[in-house]
């Protein structure tokens, strides 16, 4: 490739690399530019620098054979079973299990903090040794491996919503995004009902526009009300607020109702309510 372009600047020959590796990476994988250049970083050196590494995980894919995890690093051999390990050994055994896995380009976490080291380790050998992995791993692409997506927790994801999409935006912790969850019939927020997630938006920011400064000092959940498509999150709050020169400290309850219709563990949410006038 360089002598193609040797009669080129440097800046024209990574230009004109830049382009031979995209089509390379179109006509040999079917890869999709979509609009403009994919992987395009505004840095020609940089994009130099991702394209080839894409072409080295594609190249790398084509010709290497997917295997049970289980077959390609013989696990049951290396690791006893759960049931065999006491369990003052446990926390013991998974560490030397990750720290295996993640030796041979392979990852595994969880996403909800209820799920223990001695569920992980079974996880793996009893599940992922099932999964496929690369027979030969590409140095430098870890495959990874997300507990939760195999078994969602759907109360801490119902709590995950009701606080961080919630109650945190709407005290101005977090950019307010809610109106990307809300369920399509309308929202509810004190009591009163709302079209959509643009009304809801408004209405918060005209709530939060009240007040000079909006110091949220503490939000904990309190309960989480599971139902078969539904739940309600209950927690507590503590704010302080400025208002021409004055202070005030705000304690009160928060309630947000969830709704999931169906299986892909995504909760919308029906219903925003808390102790002060929004």
């Amino acid at each position: 490739m360089a002598d193609e372009f040797s009669g080129l600047s440097n800046a024209e020959r990574l230009h004109a690399e830049n382009e031979f590796l995209q089509l390379k990476l179109i006509a040999e994988f079917g890869a999709s530019p979509g609009a403009g250049d994919f992987g395009d970083t505004g840095s020609p050196e940089l994009t130099n620098i991702f394209l080839k590494q894409v072409l080295e995980f594609e190249q790398h894919h084509a010709t290497v054979k997917e295997v049970p995890l289980g077959e390609v690093h013989n696990m049951a051999s290396l690791f006893p079973p759960l049931y065999s390990i006491p369990e003052e050994k446990v926390q013991e055994a998974w560490d030397k299990m990750l720290a295996f896995l993640q030796a041979n380009w392979i990852n595994v976490n969880a996403i909800s903090p209820r799920v223990t080291p001695a569920e992980l380790y079974r996880f793996v050998m009893e599940e992922l040794v099932h999964e496929p992995v690369p027979s030969v791993p590409l140095r430098g692409m870890t495959v990874n491996f997300i507990y939760d997506e195999f078994h969602p927790d759907r109360e801490y994801d119902a709590c995950c919503r009701a606080q961080d999409d919630c109650i945190l935006p709407l005290f101005g912790v977090y950019p307010l995004v809610t109106r990307y969850y809300i369920r399509g019939d309308g929202v509810w927020l004190n009591q009163v009902q709302l079209a959509d997630g643009n009304d809801y938006t408004r209405k918060v920011k005209e709530f939060q526009s009240r007040f000079d400064q909006m110091i949220l000092q503490e939000s904990i959940i309190r309960s989480c009300e599971m139902g078969k498509n539904n739940c309600i999150v209950k927690g507590n709050y503590v704010v302080l607020v400025e208002h021409s020169g004055e202070s005030t400290i705000h304690r009160g309850e928060w309630l947000v109702t969830l709704y999931n219709a169906s299986d892909d563990n995504y909760w919308e949410i029906g219903g925003v309510s808390i102790g002060m006038n929004v």
